[in-house]
């Protein structure tokens, strides 16, 4: 039987990493990416530390909302609200901070290869 959450240090450090990034590169605060504030400008944030941390730590909804303190439909929400500005939005696709965490995204993903192989 698979444990119920299975949250390992590196997955914590990635957390870490992702709102430091997104707070620097949008403005917004750890507090708030934590919090519960719904400005739009923060909400896009959160979102983008969830889908990042969901996409790339191939971890599930629920281990993705314990680490954010959410709920796992949250997080399957704002994952989804980054999929669809990054499909249909070409400001969005287009801002810096997007490009930067994508860019990020990509070499996290190219490092975790190298490392596996």
């Amino acid at each position: 039987m698979r444990p119920l959450i299975s949250i390992t240090p590196e997955h914590l450090r990635l957390k870490d990493a992702y709102i430091e990034t997104v707070s620097k590169w949008t403005g917004v605060s750890r507090e708030d990416i934590m919090g519960r504030r719904r400005d739009p400008k923060i909400v896009e944030a959160r979102h983008l530390v969830m889908w990042a941390l969901h996409r790339l730590s191939h971890l599930g909804t629920k281990e993705v909302g314990w680490l954010l303190q959410k709920d796992h439909s949250t997080i399957t929400y704002g994952a989804r609200n980054i999929e669809g500005w990054l499909n249909t939005h070409e400001p969005f696709r287009k801002a810096p901070h997007v490009v930067f965490i994508l860019r990020l995204c990509e070499l996290l993903k190219q490092t975790r290869k190298e490392v596996h192989s």
